[in-house]
């Protein structure tokens, strides 16, 4: 299957997939939809700073405090 559940949100950030044929089918998606590919791709850059190291070291600051 595709993407970390944890870490991608589905139909947001990017997707989930459980076969080959929802691969392609998501894939084509994408291929064909210039603006989903954008959107998406901005939304996964701002899901990437959350895993940061200084976004860890606040996480892991405010469990300490």
């Amino acid at each position: 299957a595709g993407g970390q559940k944890e870490i991608v949100e589905n139909g947001i950030s990017g997707y989930l997939w459980d076969s080959e044929s929802q691969l392609l089918n998501l894939t084509e998606e994408f291929i064909s939809d210039e603006k989903k590919l954008k959107q998406f791709s901005d939304n996964a850059k701002k899901r990437a700073k959350s895993f940061s190291t200084s976004e860890f070291n606040k996480n892991l600051m405010s469990l300490i405090s």
